[in-house]
């Protein structure tokens, strides 16, 4: 029996600090890990050991690696590291603290129209960059969506995926899938594109906004025939409350016939959109009903039936949450097999070993042992030598001030600015030298100098690990310039200018001013090539409407704060600072100009009060008289003589 206790507590590759079990699924485990090179939290997936001679799980576990290794994308969970060269064949993927949206809609029923639209959108979004890829998903379903803390969802589970190029799958391969959610061309074992996808997603928000699965049945092929040959009833049938867009583009995500759905991931993210600004929105599909009878004639073929996903149980509105990969466990500690179960015998394949018998001579060579002695002394002498420089000549540099850094692998993953700024943390200082390779995805690290696990010794706050890195440029790719902070209209002119297409997605920012870009993706200086979606995300302001700021010079403190209520504006620091000129307790300056716009009832502005005349220190009663009256009820008095704005004057 394959037991994933053996996994705790061991380090793979001399980086991943195996920590505890967090998803269990059919073909892996995967656990929590840290990632001692990197210091940050990581999922490793396990292939299993009872499955790890199955050509075809080892097939899809390899196909997995190369299509999530494609993609790189904020709504699609994000890979680090692959290794299938050994017998532990494993992947280190982005550490989701979350739940799969099948968990949450079990948890919360129907969801909000806004949520499941979000969803939608972001779901949508990530598919557009896997399509774009030439990669099609294949198995889109709630399982393999998790929702972060952040209320994100990241798609997960690219095992079945449809690679680029891979024209040609076995049968097994043609129907894979989970039936709740399967297109009816996939059930049906035929040719499969992106419009795929998007019917598997509309059986998804069919099912977010109602509770229920669009097509349920007795048996698992029933289910399957369901989505081959019959129409969904409404969802507003199920639920009144439905709006007609969204029901609108439910529906036709879900025609049989793929030449009467969305014909691309954007055409579908963009109608969702126009819902989610206007619940009123209607849209003027028009289809023809005849066309939705031909693709797809007959039952499901029996080869075809083997393929499909059959652990699904039929009456329920669920499948097993065995399936997913993902699901968090809520048992914490380790369950002892029961006596029913370890009566079971498990079912392994017959092994022939072939016997192999080394007959030795019966002479040994007396100058041969003399040989192996001097080698063996030669190799503790070796391993002594070693063990003192590096311990005491090497750590010995500096007076002990110095540190010997062990340099991390790093080939084979994407580089970006983020990890040169992660590595930089770490101690390194990075040279990079861009090479064009067709043998090689854009930004992937070729090679790198020193090797890993060589050891270089530094002087924190004085000396870096020199580290060079090999990293390719694809073939005739786009390196992409920096555009945060620019008008957007600017930048969506130079990005046009370069045969680039944009999305432009606007977003809530105090920081960065109305119309300027706040951030791009892919990010800057990222080599791209010239089909890639640049996602630009533009700032519409704090989401509060502009005031003007008035003029507060003069007034004293029951003005002031009657104004500032009037303009919907708050007080920030307030200082002080003696005039001759301003009587004392009125507004020498403000820290805002007049006449500018800014946010409502968020702004802050700071003043500079009056102290009146400064005093002359041979006469002390020259300056002014009196107490000072309070400003705002609050602030900072940073230069008031007393150290308080609410004290009489000296």
């Amino acid at each position: 029996m394959d037991n994933y206790t053996k996994y705790i507590g061991k380090t793979f590759d001399n980086r991943y600090n195996i920590k505890s079990l967090i998803g269990n699924g059919g073909m892996a485990y995967v656990f929590l890990a840290d990632d001692t090179v990197m210091n940050r939290q990581v999922a490793i997936k396990v292939l299993k050991d009872n499955i790890s001679s199955d050509e075809l799980a080892i097939k899809r576990f390899i196909n997995e690696t190369k299509a999530i290794s494609m993609l790189s994308h904020k709504n699609i969970v994000g890979v680090y590291d692959i290794s299938v060269k050994s017998e532990l064949k494993y992947i280190a993927m982005e550490y989701v603290n979350g739940v799969t949206l099948m968990t949450y809609m079990e948890e919360k029923g129907i969801l909000p129209f806004a949520e499941t639209e979000k969803y939608a959108m972001q779901i949508l979004s990530a598919l557009s960059h896997a399509h774009s890829k030439g990669i099609i998903h294949r198995d889109i379903k709630p399982q393999n969506v998790i929702i972060n803390q952040e209320g994100n969802a990241k798609i997960a589970d690219f095992g079945i995926a449809k690679l680029p190029g891979n024209e040609t799958i076995s049968l097994a391969d043609k129907a894979i899938g989970t039936v709740n959610y399967i297109n009816p061309e996939q059930a049906c074992g035929k040719a499969i594109d992106a419009r795929s996808d998007l019917y598997s997603l509309g059986a998804m928000l069919y099912e977010m906004v109602t509770g229920k699965l669009p097509f349920v049945a007795d048996t698992p092929l029933a289910t399957a025939y369901k989505q081959i040959h019959e129409t969904p009833e409404d969802p507003s049938k199920i639920n009144p409350e439905v709006p007609k867009g969204l029901e609108q583009i439910i529906l036709k995500a879900m025609k049989k016939n793929p030449e009467n759905r969305f014909q691309s991931a954007n055409e579908m993210l963009s109608c969702i959109r126009r819902v989610a600004d206007n619940s009123e929105v209607t849209f003027d599909f028009i289809f023809d009903d005849e066309s939705e009878m031909t693709p797809f004639a007959g039952a499901v073929p029996n080869e075809i039936s083997e393929g499909l996903n059959l652990d699904d149980v039929s009456k329920t509105r669920r499948i097993k949450a065995e399936e997913s990969e993902f699901v968090p466990l809520k048992v914490n500690k380790v369950q002892k097999p029961s006596a029913k179960n370890k009566s079971k015998k498990e079912k392994t394949p017959k092994v022939e070993v072939e016997e192999i018998v080394v007959h030795k001579k019966a002479g040994v060579s007396t100058l041969g042992i003399i040989l192996g002695i001097i080698a063996a002394v030669m190799c503790v002498c070796v391993v002594v030598l070693f063990y003192v420089f590096d311990n005491y000549i090497i750590k010995s540099i500096g007076s002990g001030s110095s540190q010997t850094i062990v340099v991390g692998d790093f080939t084979y993953m994407s580089f970006s600015e983020t990890l040169q700024r992660e590595l930089e943390e770490e101690g390194y200082e990075i040279s990079v030298e861009w090479v064009s390779s067709s043998e090689y995805l854009a930004n992937t690290i070729i090679s790198q100098t020193p090797n890993a696990n060589e050891r270089r010794v530094v002087i924190p706050g004085k000396t870096k690990c020199q580290l060079e890195l090999v990293v390719c440029s694809g073939e005739n790719m786009i390196r992409l310039d920096n555009y945060v902070g620019m008008d957007y209209r600017e930048a969506l002119i130079a990005i046009n200018a370069l045969g680039l297409k944009t999305d432009v997605v606007e977003e809530s920012n105090i920081a960065v001013a109305e119309g300027c870009i706040i951030s791009t993706y892919p990010e800057a200086g990222m080599y791209i090539t010239s089909d890639t979606l640049i996602t630009i995300y533009v700032s519409k302001g704090s989401g509060s409407s502009y005031v003007s700021v008035p003029s507060f010079v003069g007034m004293n403190s029951i003005e002031l704060e009657l104004a500032l209520i009037k303009a919907n504006l708050t007080i920030g620091t307030i200082t002080y600072e003696y005039s001759d000129s301003a009587a004392i307790g009125t507004v020498i300056s403000q820290s805002i100009l007049k006449g500018t716009a800014v946010p409502a009832g968020v702004t802050q502005i700071s003043f500079v009060i009056s102290l009146g005349k400064e005093p002359d220190p041979e006469n002390p009663d020259s300056g002014n008289q009196g107490a000072l009256p309070p400003v705002g009820g609050g602030g900072e008095f940073e230069n008031d003589p007393n150290n308080s704005g609410y004290e009489d004057l000296p």
